[in-house]
């Protein structure tokens, strides 16, 4: 398969093109968070607005966390409620709200009850990268290692080596 490389350099471009694709996703989509999606989240919510008062609402896929800190879905930490407050409230479904889970139990049964097998299958994932390297809370010094049992878990808990530091995150 060959990789299509673009190059965007401005956030109104990133979030045009990023809200293309998640208008064009299979079915489910799940979310990362941090300083690089406020403004994109805030630029979706705007594009959703404008093409749904223009008569041509977009239709999203189910939406789900890719990672969340431990921390209360109204807490400031909580990736789940910021990306609500900034996006899913206004664009998003009831579901999609519903989304969010305080713990790994919960987690992995709102992933089996959506995909209704062990392994979820996201049609698309947004993914970030820390200024540590860590990738959906999947920190360097705290990532089990490929031939680890837990390597293959849907949701693994993880620890940030900031503040909030327990985490959720999507297994790879």
């Amino acid at each position: 398969a060959m990789i299509d490389l673009k190059v965007i350099d401005n956030e109104e471009d990133i979030s045009s093109h990023t809200f293309g694709l998640l208008t064009a996703a299979d079915k489910t989509a799940a979310l990362s968070f941090g300083s690089t999606y406020e403004g994109i989240f805030k630029a979706w919510k705007e594009i959703y607005t404008q093409d749904a008062e223009k008569g041509h609402k977009p239709d999203l896929p189910a939406l789900f966390p890719a990672d969340e800190r431990l921390v209360p879905f109204d807490h400031e930490g909580s990736n789940w409620g910021q990306v609500c407050s900034w996006f899913i409230n206004e664009c998003g479904t009831k579901a999609d709200k519903e989304h969010w889970a305080s713990d790994i139990d919960s987690y992995k049964q709102m992933l089996t009850q959506q995909f209704g097998r062990e392994t979820p299958v996201f049609g698309l994932i947004f993914l970030g990268i820390g200024p540590d390297g860590h990738t959906a809370s999947l920190f360097p010094e705290d990532c089990p290692e490929p031939c680890d049992e837990e390597w293959n878990e849907p949701v693994l808990k993880t620890t940030a080596p900031f503040i909030p530091p327990e985490r959720l995150t999507l297994g790879p």
